[in-house]
């Protein structure tokens, strides 16, 4: 066999090996979110509320009830 041949062989032979792993770690963190949300979901609306709350909050969405100052503007 050509050596030319077989350097490009191993090399597509390692490009596939790097595509695999990486599928792979991919795939697994799918996996996870998707039993992290199972176990959310098992567990009841408890923790989805807290959840969502903690998110809007980060976005800067407000889910409470509104502060004294907005209150007397309404």
């Amino acid at each position: 066999m050509n050596p030319e041949y077989l350097n490009q062989f191993l090399a597509c032979l390692r490009f596939l090996s790097d595509f695999e792993r990486a599928l792979h770690f991919i795939t697994r963190e799918e996996a996870q979110k998707n039993q992290i949300a199972a176990v959310a979901q098992a567990k009841g609306g408890e923790d989805d509320e807290n959840y969502r709350r903690q998110q809007s909050e980060a976005e800067g969405i407000e889910t409470g009830p509104p502060s004294p100052h907005e209150q007397d503007r309404q």
